[in-house]
């Protein structure tokens, strides 16, 4: 089941805030010929996309969209979107272009829509007008405390994933690391509910749907330190019976003290997310994580300490590492499933180029010959971590790590409990008998470190991907 999508719901609440009426359409919960609506009533159509194969089915969206009313408004929005924003906006099946937060942004297209007024002046908005495209001046950033409860009750609540219920009370992050859109897109802010706005929202939840754990799904939640102390104190005050996921960083699990890991744990606090990235000094240097390797394996011994599962990921193929710098990831990866057997790592993936971070830049100084997308086709048919783009990496390199990020995966997905995630009975079958087949051969190449000629994970790949549909 799909998780709520709570980057579309924040906006639909400053519509129905200001008197407007709109509808969600979900297509991972809905097919769109089988979506009714009567179009006559309808302003506009806001189209909400990630890079990557999310764009087809945008793009296929927009046409279905163009062809019942050629003359509806269809407006994108979201991350690809604001970081592109001049490429987008060239596309025939795009009207307008939301860059940024998309809050106040809506409300003011779909009046000026419903008063047939023109774009002009509405901050935010890159736009076309008598053929030419329009740039308006940027809009500052939305103010999460005027947000009001999310409007739940336009989803299908009972078709998505509740138990582990989805909310957002920041965005951004302020560090710099090097591969990471939060340069682009968020520009090193960091934003915020209050501590007070957050235990409303999440006693409301609580008392409605009664949800087992409570994900923040966010970069950085605990950036200030004194407001997460508050919120802690304030599900322990109201008695709010729950486990709940966050994300961290590793020098900041280092820093705390007892009285604050155990403020944590008393408040529910069941998993720890954070993005440990390199076992290699130079490589951490090199992307300006702002932490060292012993920063990440004294973070591991501290959740461990306090009974907290940590869920962490780490980045290879950067450019300039070597060999002997993954394997040192590798070896750290051993190093902290030592000290704690449930840690979760979720992923040694491919550093994959993002447009406008400084890993982009540098890989284009590297290989001049590697070009940006034109198209929003071209980036819908663009895979991230798919390894075949990379010029900067040598091909026996990149073979050997794809093997062995594709082993880290493997066990991530053989250590989880598959009857926890999926309720298909058929998929459970198959992810339990898929990893029982590879456990020897992933055992040997894990305890060797012999990570060439991986046929058998490059089928495991295809079983993946094609079989099990990219879990």
């Amino acid at each position: 089941m799909p998780r709520l999508p709570i980057n579309l719901l924040p906006i639909a609440a400053q519509l129905l805030k200001n008197g407007l009426n709109p509808v969600i359409l979900d297509l991972r919960i809905i097919d769109f010929e089988d979506f009714r609506i009567d179009w006559n009533d309808v302003i506009c159509v806001g189209i909400s996309t990630y890079t990557g194969p999310m764009i087809l089915q945008a793009l296929a969206t927009a046409k279905k969209v163009r062809a019942i009313d050629a003359g509806l408004p269809i407006i994108w929005g979201g991350i690809h979107c604001s970081i592109l924003p001049d490429q987008t906006i060239k596309h025939e099946l795009v009207d307008a272009v939301v860059k940024g937060d998309g809050e106040e942004t809506m409300v003011e297209l779909a009046r000026a829509l419903q008063k047939n007024l023109p774009f002009d002046g509405i901050k935010g908005v890159i736009f076309k007008k008598n053929g030419k495209i329009i740039t308006n001046q940027p809009r500052a950033w939305f103010d999460l405390d005027k947000e009001p409860i999310l409007p739940y009750e336009l989803l299908e609540m009972e078709k998505y994933h509740t138990q582990e219920f989805s909310i957002n009370t920041t965005k951004g992050c302020p560090f710099g690391c090097t591969f990471c859109y939060n340069l682009v897109y968020n520009q090193r802010s960091w934003r915020r509910k209050s501590a007070e706005k957050v235990v409303q929202e999440i006693a409301y939840i609580v008392k409605k749907w009664h949800p087992e754990k409570i994900m923040f799904v966010e970069d950085n939640a605990f950036v200030d330190r004194k407001r997460m102390e508050k919120i802690c104190r304030g599900i322990i005050r109201k008695r709010l019976k729950f486990k709940w996921i966050g994300s961290t960083r590793a020098d900041y699990l280092r820093s705390y003290d007892d009285k604050f890991m155990k403020l944590l744990k008393k408040s529910g606090c069941w998993l720890l997310t954070f993005g440990a990235e390199s076992g290699s000094e130079r490589m951490l240097k090199v992307i300006n994580k702002g932490g060292t390797v012993e920063d990440n394996f004294e973070g591991v011994k501290k959740l461990k300490k306090y009974g907290i599962i940590g869920r962490i990921s780490f980045v290879y193929g950067m450019p300039t590492e070597t060999r002997e710098d993954t394997l040192k990831t590798i070896a750290l990866i051993k190093r902290m499933k030592e000290v704690d057997p449930r840690l979760i790592v979720n992923g040694l993936v491919l550093a994959t180029p993002y447009p406008g971070t400084p890993l982009y830049d540098a890989v284009k100084k590297m290989c001049p010959e590697m070009r940006l997308f034109d198209t929003l086709e071209e980036w819908g048919n663009w895979q991230q971590y798919h390894v075949g783009n990379q010029p900067w990496l040598d091909k026996r390199y990149l073979g050997e790590m794809e093997c062995a990020s594709t082993i880290v995966r493997f066990q991530c997905l053989r250590d989880m409990n598959a009857d926890e995630y999926f309720r298909s009975k058929l998929m459970v079958f198959l992810i339990k008998l898929a990893t029982s087949a590879f456990n020897v051969p992933a055992a040997i190449r894990w305890k060797y470190n012999f990570y060439k000629f991986g046929i058998e994970w490059k089928f495991w790949n295809w079983v993946v991907f094609r079989v099990m549909g990219g879990i």
